[in-house]
């Protein structure tokens, strides 16, 4: 499991994940004042996801993990959904990028499925 710590306090971000197989991802991180919010796009090769609201869960691209062979989960100590432009900044919040092996584990030990 990758941190990735290179988040700002931009409202608007993009950067590319390296995956472990060397293939990148981009991804696109937006801030929404009105809505208290970060939304997401992910592009990888062919597929594009755009406008997923960033949630504190194992895997936000679990919907997606017989496309694609990484994941993108979010956590924090408080439980508290992201709700501020400085939530990555001062690490309330922290993103990580899943390998596919570590998506089949959060599959079985979090899911109950294979």
């Amino acid at each position: 499991m990758q941190i990735i710590t290179q988040i700002t306090n931009k409202p608007t971000q993009t950067m590319q994940l390296v995956l472990d197989t060397k293939e990148l991802v981009q991804f696109n991180l937006r801030f929404m004042p009105t809505q208290m919010s970060w939304f997401c796009d992910v592009i990888y090769n062919d597929i594009s996801i755009y406008g997923l609201k960033v949630a504190l869960f194992p895997n936000l691209l679990r919907h997606f993990r017989n496309m694609i062979p990484f994941g993108i989960g979010f956590a924090a100590d408080d439980h508290v959904e992201p709700y501020s432009i400085e939530d990555f900044v001062n690490n309330r919040v922290r993103m990580f990028l899943l390998t596919k092996q570590e998506v089949e584990e959060v599959e079985s030990v979090v899911f109950n499925e294979q």
